[in-house]
C-alpha cells in the first residue's frame, strides 16, 4: 500500500479471501461490483467470513501502528495501482501517515462507495485533523463497525 509521502509498505492483515483469488475464476449470480468485498462475496473463506464478521481482519496493522507506517486514525492506505491513477490534487491524502480507521470508514461504511471514490473525505480529514477529530472519529468507529456491515 501506499502510505505518508507516497512511501510503500506492506499492510499486515489477516487472510479472510482464498490465496489464488485473483487467479481463480469464481461464477457468480450477481454483477460482481455487487458482491466484491460483501459478506456475501464468494472468494472469502468460512474463517474469514467469521473475522470479518466480527472486525478483527485488521488488528495485525496494530504492528503497523508500532513500526511507524501507520496511526490508529487517518485515511485508509491505497493500492499503488490506484495511486497511479490519481490527479495531483488526490495525493494530498498522503501528507498524513494512513491510519486503521478514518473519517471515511465511519461516514461511508456500508453505503458501498469505494475508497478511490471518496478521496474529497480523506482530504477534508488532512485539512481538519486535529485531537478533537481524531477523538470523535475513534469514539464512532465501534458503532459503524458493529452495526454498518456493508464493506
Amino acid at each position: 500500500r501506499v502510505g505518508r509521502d507516497g512511501v510503500p509498505f506492506t499492510v499486515l492483515k489477516f487472510r479472510t479471501m482464498q490465496a489464488d483469488r485473483r487467479a481463480q475464476r469464481v461464477e457468480v449470480q450477481v454483477d460482481r461490483r455487487k458482491t466484491h468485498k460483501s459478506a456475501n462475496d464468494p472468494r472469502h473463506t468460512r474463517l474469514g467470513r467469521v473475522i470479518r464478521a466480527v472486525g478483527i481482519d485488521e488488528m495485525p496493522q496494530l504492528v503497523n501502528v508500532l513500526r511507524g507506517e501507520m496511526s490508529i486514525i487517518g485515511p485508509r492506505p491505497e493500492l499503488p495501482q490506484v495511486v497511479e491513477r490519481y490527479q495531483p490534487w488526490e495525493h494530498a491524502r498522503h501528507a498524513v501517515k494512513p491510519g486503521i480507521t478514518g473519517l471515511w470508514q465511519i461516514r461511508e461504511r456500508g453505503k458501498g462507495q469505494r475508497m478511490h471514490e471518496c478521496v474529497d473525505i480523506d482530504l477534508e480529514y488532512v485539512d481538519t485533523i486535529s485531537f478533537w477529530t481524531d477523538t470523535k472519529i475513534l469514539a464512532a468507529t465501534p458503532y459503524h463497525l458493529l452495526l454498518c456491515k456493508g464493506e
